[in-house]
Parts: structure tokens; sequence; C-alpha cells
């Protein structure tokens, strides 16, 4: 078995599309519906949009087939990504061999990379991907894994969001991002995370959280300037949040508000008024992720109308 690393733009999206159909066919991820043909034109749009940055993959010595694949985000600051529900072996490979190589590739190009962590994100959508969480996570923990920590993924309807009734406090502020810099931003963004009770964050380091922040706050074609706000008390930035167009849906956050000045109605006002900034269609889906630690946040969300559809589990390997 031979290792190779490959840009995304580079691999056989055919063999790769084969080699993901095969894979699900026997497993807990088989999909009556998904097509040879349905995983290509995925796999080329994730190129085109450059949603993953590098593929390892696994290749027989001798005939040069694909015995898997592991994809990776390497833009995220100082950490690096993997993303269910990888790796992707063949079904006549030796999996647990395959797999557990493929993951100690990934730690070595984190390291190349000059990264200081590797997660995997596993997504519990669905009974059938929990089921497959057990086929993936002893790959992880042999290769030296623990889980870090656990987020809910939320979301709602725009229309339900824009009915609710808020008020911004007298006195405060409000004001669009477009004439604010991420570096004007950037302390607040720190303090508000290192304040709260989101153990995924608390377990970076400080200059882990910095790099996340600058990616979270990163102003891309998806960061809508119009609803990504700050609230201001005698001039001073006190809580942001950012709302960003994904695919057909709109993602909310980060958000936060200084400590000094939770417990006022701010967050929820912060959010409302974004979505009053928005130009969206009333069923289209508005989402965020909060820890499953943060029950304040969590109690908020749910009081808009916010539903827990699923767990993220974050697993980590430092090196």
């Amino acid at each position: 078995m031979i290792l190779i690393i490959q840009e995304m733009h580079e691999i056989d999206v055919d063999a790769h599309a084969r080699l993901i159909y095969n894979s699900r066919q026997n497993s807990p991820l088989h999909n009556d519906e998904r097509t040879v043909d349905g995983i290509k034109t995925a796999l080329e749009q994730m190129i085109e949009q450059g949603e993953a940055h590098a593929m390892i993959v696994a290749q027989d010595e001798d005939s040069g087939e694909l015995l898997g694949q592991l994809l990776m985000w390497l833009e995220w600051g100082e950490i690096g990504v993997v993303r269910p529900w990888q790796p992707i072996i063949h079904p006549e490979a030796d999996q647990e061999a395959v797999a557990v190589a493929l993951i100690e590739h990934s730690k070595k190009l984190v390291e190349t990379n000059a990264k200081t962590k590797l997660e995997i994100w596993m997504e519990l959508t669905s009974e059938q991907i929990e089921a497959m969480k057990s086929i993936v996570e002893p790959w992880y923990q042999k290769s030296g894994f623990v889980l870090t920590a656990k987020e809910y993924f939320m979301d709602t309807q725009y229309s339900k969001l824009s009915d609710l009734k808020y008020s911004i406090p007298k006195g405060i502020e409000v004001e669009s991002m477009s004439d604010i810099s991420n570096a004007d931003l950037m302390d607040i963004v720190m303090e508000s995370f290192r304040s709260g009770s989101d153990k995924w964050v608390l377990s970076m380091t400080e200059s882990q959280l910095e790099g996340s922040a600058n990616a979270w706050m990163k102003r891309d074609d998806t960061f809508i300037n119009d609803a990504s706000i700050v609230f201001k008390d005698d001039g001073n930035i006190i809580g942001y949040n950012v709302m960003r167009n994904e695919d057909d849906s709109i993602e909310v956050g980060p958000i936060g508000v200084l400590p000094s000045y939770r417990g006022r109605g701010l967050g929820r006002a912060l959010l409302l008024e974004s979505t009053r900034r928005l130009a969206s269609k009333p069923d289209q889906s508005v989402w965020l992720t909060v820890s499953t630690e943060n029950i304040p946040a969590f109690e908020l969300y749910s009081r808009l109308g916010f539903k827990n559809q699923y767990q993220i589990l974050i697993y980590a390997w430092t090196p």
C-alpha cells in the first residue's frame, strides 16, 4: 500500500466516485437513491467551491487501485479538520489497516503544515450515521484521538424569526460590520469566547483560538455585510453577530456579548436585529451550532424557535 497527498483538483473524480459508491453498499450509509454520477457531481462541486483542501489517497502498490481516501480541511488557523464520514475504505480492503494508515498520514500532514491540532467532526444526523460511528470511532481512538466537545446543530425558518418582536436597550447603538475591521473586533471576540462555556473553544490554546476566530470572521463571499452587526455602548463594541449565506440557508455566528453586558437580552436582540436586515425567503433555513455545555445559549435559541436536529462530536489529536 502506498499513500499520496493530492490537492482536490488533482484527484481522479471518476475513480473516487466509484470508491465512495462501492464503500457504501454494505455499510450503514447505504442509500438506494445514490448513484456514481450523483457522487461525481458532488465531488466536482466540492472542487469548484474549494470546500476541501487535501485528499490523502491509499493505493494498491501493484495495481494502483484505490484502497481508501481521507479528505482534509487545512485553512482553519492552526487546526486541521476531517469531516465525516472519513476515511472511506474500499469494501474488499483491510478496513482497519487502511483507515489507520490514512489517519496516521493525516497526522503527519498536520505537522508538516505547522498545525497544532487535528480534529474529526462526527455529525450524528440519523440512526444510520450513529451506527457508522461505531465503525469509525475505534479507528481514531487507536490513533490517539479523544472526544473533546459536543455541539448541537439547531435550525429554524427565517419567517419564524422575522415575526418575533424585540427591542434594543436604550443607549445601545447598532452598526454594520462593513465599516469595522476584524482587528477592531478581535479583542471582544476572544473575550466573549474565553468567558463562555463552550467546551470546544475552551479546549483550544490561545493561538489556536485566535486562528479559529480569524477563520470565523473571514470576509469572504458568504459574509453578509448588512446583517453582520455590532452593538456599541458609548462608542465601544460590546456585542457582535455574523451572518453568512451557506448554499440555500443562513448561518448564524459567531455571536457574542461581553460578560459585563450579559443577562440584558442583548444576545436575543443581536440575532433578531441581524435577521431583520436579511433579504431572505420565508421558508429559508437559518441555522447555528452551540455547545451542549452552553445551557443559557441553548435555552435562548430554543425560545426563539430553533430546534435541535442532531449532535456533532468533536475528537482531537495534538502533536
